[in-house]
Parts: C-alpha cells; structure tokens; sequence
C-alpha cells in the first residue's frame, strides 16, 4: 500500500482506471479507500533499486507498506529475532524498535 499523500508529494502517477482490487486493516474490518495503484516505482536505498507495485490509499498509513510480493520480488529478508533486515543475501542492516 502507498499513501496518497506520499504518491502525490513524491510525483509518482496514480494510475485509476479499473481498480477491483480492496484491502482492510490489520483489525480485519476497517476498508481502506483505494484511490487506484502504482506500477514498476522504483525507490532507492543507497545502491540498491527497488521495484514497488503498490495500491494507493486515501487513508494516512504512512508512506508505504509492502508486504511479502515487495520482499520477494526485491529479495528482501527480515529476521526479526536479531531485529535485522537482510537485502540481497549479502547486506545487513540493523534496526530497533520502540517496543524494547
């Protein structure tokens, strides 16, 4: 999911014809409103491109959250346990959370 906010500041077209697709909240009832989608995005994390296919939301969720096609499609991995996030096999990036 993309916010539109985020898809409009960061110029990315929101594509709207045709959207049959819907999501919900983690509370599994909340709809979201989807607007439309994005296609072949490509966001940048020093070196790395990655590829976002994404449905576009009017509610704020933040800027993006992807989920498990993003991960695979980019060959991201996360470890939890560690609190590390692994790209490509060979880099790993370390976070923490606010729940510690």
């Amino acid at each position: 999911l993309v916010s539109e906010r985020f898809a409009s500041s960061a110029g990315i077209p929101i594509l709207t014809q045709s959207i049959h697709q819907g999501a919900v909240q983690a509370d599994s009832t909340t709809r979201l409103t989807i607007i439309g989608e994005v296609k072949n995005v490509k966001l940048r994390r020093g070196s790395h491109v990655f590829s976002l296919d994404a449905l576009v939301t009017k509610s704020d969720i933040g800027d993006v959250i992807a989920g498990e096609p993003f991960l695979s499609i980019n060959d991201i991995a996360l470890r939890p346990s560690k609190k590390q996030i692994i790209i490509r096999g060979n880099e790993v990036i370390s976070y923490s959370n606010d729940y510690d």
